[in-house]
Order: structure tokens, then C-alpha cells, then sequence
């Protein structure tokens, strides 16, 4: 079997603004990667500076170009932080939201409860292979089931 598999390796026009974090790989059919780029130079000297990356594919066995990509990013002014509105302003969200005592009475959930009881007749039920004349032999379970109703009846 023979595993075909791709290069890829991440170029840019201002290598010292930028950090790629793993900027060559390999990449496998059907996979993907991501590729995560951090601009280190935030500064207003930098604003509107377009910057241009390439994503460049190449066949990992004969290292021949087979795709490139080119990717332009412009870092944008923002606006001072002491400039937010009222609608912007950020506030810490409550850690737990108090109910009224009426809303945390909880009602059993009426399908576990049912599930629960089968459970419990089963097992108390005879197991097949017992010498109990008392109850037709449709009633007689496997242990495997008994198992299977335990199991259902601890989760």
C-alpha cells in the first residue's frame, strides 16, 4: 500500500511581524490541517500595512510545487479602549442564578422511574436453570439478561 501524502509550508512577505505556528507539515488524504498565524508586531506604526502569505502544497516525494495559495492580511486600527459605548460595556456574568424556592422542586422523571421498576422485577425474577415449579417458564430469565437489567439499573 502506498500512503501518498502532501507538504505544505506557510511563506510570508514580513516573516518578523508574524509568528506561524507550525509553518511546514504534512498532510495526509482526506485530512486537514489549520494553520495558525500570530501577528507580533501590533503597533500604529503597522495599521493598514497589508501583508501577503503564501500556502504553498508541494508532493512530498518529488518536492514539486502542486498548489500555492496567496493570503493577504491588513492589520486594522481599533478603536481606543476608552471609547466604548454603553451597549460594549462588559460585565462579569453571576457564577449561579438563584431560583425561587417553588422552582427547584424537581418532579421524578416519570420514564426513569418506569425503567427503574422493570429493572427490579426482572431480577427478581427466577433465572432459567433454577428448580421453581411456582411460575410458567416464560418467566424464567437468562442470566445474561439479568445482567443486562442490572447494568441498565446502575446507570
Amino acid at each position: 500500500r502506498i500512503w501518498l501524502c502532501w507538504c505544505v509550508s506557510v511563506l510570508c512577505t514580513a516573516p518578523s511581524r508574524y509568528t506561524v505556528v507550525d509553518p511546514e507539515g504534512s498532510i495526509r488524504p482526506r485530512c486537514c490541517i489549520d494553520i495558525v498565524l500570530r501577528h507580533n508586531a501590533v503597533l500604529p506604526a503597522n495599521c493598514n500595512v497589508t501583508d501577503k502569505f503564501r500556502v504553498q502544497m508541494q508532493n512530498h516525494a518529488t518536492k514539486k510545487v502542486i498548489g500555492k495559495q496567496d493570503v493577504s492580511a491588513t492589520l486594522l486600527p481599533g478603536k481606543p479602549t476608552g471609547s466604548l459605548s454603553e451597549t460594549e460595556v462588559f460585565q462579569h456574568l453571576p457564577s449561579r442564578v438563584d431560583y425561587p424556592d417553588s422552582a427547584r422542586i424537581q418532579t421524578p422523571n416519570h420514564i426513569v422511574v418506569v425503567a427503574a421498576v422493570v429493572c427490579i422485577v426482572a431480577l427478581l425474577l427466577p433465572t432459567q436453570g433454577d428448580e421453581d415449579s411456582r411460575f410458567p417458564s416464560y418467566l424464567y430469565l437468562t442470566s445474561h439478561l439479568k445482567l443486562i437489567f442490572a447494568y441498565v439499573l446502575v446507570t
